[in-house]
């Protein structure tokens, strides 16, 4: 585990940057979700984290920037046959609140935390978490954390690792959970992101 003080300044340092970067750019919703380029290149970067959806529910998403994503999920999910119902978290407060405008009809399911400690009101068909959220000592005790107390039985968590490039590929997510110690449920990838999950299908993870 990490030490608080280095751990404090990695969410420190992780809020600046995410601040100076996602927020530069105030026409840009793709900017404000962490990429660049327009609307064709979100679909090929993203789309196939809606392939960890199988079935209706609360999607958790933890680090939801403007909510774009989310967003997108609604869309994606929806050409697949499933509903969700979009729930975020991120600790910086104009992204919440950009969130909250794109989706007023869900604008209190947003939260304005950091999710390493938040305590969420509730159980979630689906959560989405990002490892580099946290310190890489802490990596396994935030899955397991989140398994625990925010992913609802039965549910799924989706790990997502983005930046790898075009040569992106689910054995990516999937060997990093794997090291971590969990057993990976499924996979995918994109341009730049390789997803994994872990499914919860009982009460032997509420004890993880």
């Amino acid at each position: 585990m990490t030490d608080d003080a280095a751990r404090e300044a990695y969410f420190r340092e992780g809020h600046r940057a995410i601040r100076d970067y996602y927020l530069v750019d105030s026409a840009s919703p793709y900017r404000q979700s962490g990429r660049t380029g327009g609307a064709k290149h979100w679909e090929i970067t993203r789309c196939c984290i809606a392939e960890a959806v199988n079935a209706d529910g609360d999607y958790l998403d933890l680090g939801c920037a403007n909510g774009l994503l989310l967003e997108s999920l609604l869309r994606w999910c929806d050409e697949r046959g499933f509903s969700i119902t979009p729930h975020g978290v991120d600790f910086v407060p104009e992204l919440v609140e950009l969130a909250q405008q794109r989706l007023p009809d869900y604008a209190a399911n947003f939260h304005v935390a950091n999710a390493f400690f938040w305590q969420p009101p509730q159980r979630y068909r689906f959560v989405q978490l990002l490892l580099d959220a946290v310190p890489p000592a802490d990596e396994r005790a935030y899955v397991a954390r989140v398994l625990r107390e925010m992913v609802a039985s039965p549910g799924r968590l989706v790990v997502s690792i983005y930046g790898q490039g075009t040569s992106a590929t689910p054995e990516v997510a999937v060997e990093t959970l794997e090291d971590l110690g969990f057993e990976v449920a499924g996979a995918t990838a994109c341009v730049s992101a390789s997803v994994a999950w872990i499914e919860k299908t009982g009460a032997d993870l509420e004890s993880a």
